[in-house]
């Protein structure tokens, strides 16, 4: 059988928002039409989709040294109009109104003024297996199909996304070896290590809210 991924997605964040609101008495800061009229484009390898309708703000970013993480995210350096670069991000997102760049930094969500280059720092607490804000953890990513986990409203005044606290999530870890495509000259001599959360069958997943922001004027 096959899912409709837009389907899946809107029906995950308004249940995601509903609970929230529900468990904390708190009324929703985003309108449910901003989730229902919203696609979610599945990821694409060459980060062709930027994760919002307008074509005219696409060709503004350039997009350049993609360094694969899982399936579907990558590590990419932006450049938009020839004007302001960043390093190292994912999930670059252009505001509907053209004014700021969201994206996700070290498991942080960060906005940037697209008219002067200003930097908004909106969360400090992510952390590699710990804290993820703004994009996916393993699972999610691998099972839903996506790589980036926020928003802006459509009126550009606020950015939703979701956190994934994975600190009781188990790790899983395998051995990393020189290989051929690429070399990795670091393991030459001696195989190296990596670990990530991988919840099993059964086990503890990640803690997931919704959070929102107002974005200052």
């Amino acid at each position: 059988m096959k899912y409709n991924i837009n389907y899946i997605m809107k029906a995950f964040v308004i249940m995601i928002l509903s609970i929230h609101a529900l468990s904390t008495n708190a009324q929703l800061q985003i309108q449910l039409s901003d989730v229902i009229n919203y696609r979610f484009y599945p990821a694409r390898p060459d980060m062709s989709i930027l994760y919002h309708s307008s074509d005219a703000l696409t060709e503004k970013l350039k997009i350049s040294n993609r360094r694969a993480i899982y399936r579907r995210s990558a590590l990419v350096d932006v450049e938009y109009d020839g004007k302001w670069k960043i390093k190292d991000v994912e999930c670059p997102k252009i505001s509907p109104n053209g004014k700021w760049l969201g994206y996700v930094h070290a498991n942080n969500l960060f906005i940037m003024n697209l008219e002067n280059g200003s930097t908004t720092q909106i969360t400090t607490d992510g952390k590699f297996n710990f804290i993820i804000n703004g994009k996916p953890d393993w699972v999610y990513e691998e099972e839903f199909e996506f790589n980036c986990a926020f928003d802006f409203s459509s009126d550009s005044q606020k950015i939703a996304w979701i956190r994934f606290d994975e600190s009781n999530v188990k790790t899983y870890s395998f051995p990393l070896y020189k290989g051929m495509a690429p070399e990795q000259t670091d393991y030459s001599l001696y195989t190296g290590n990596y670990e990530y959360k991988y919840p099993k069958a059964g086990e503890e997943n990640s803690k997931v809210q919704v959070l929102c922001y107002d974005i200052p004027n």
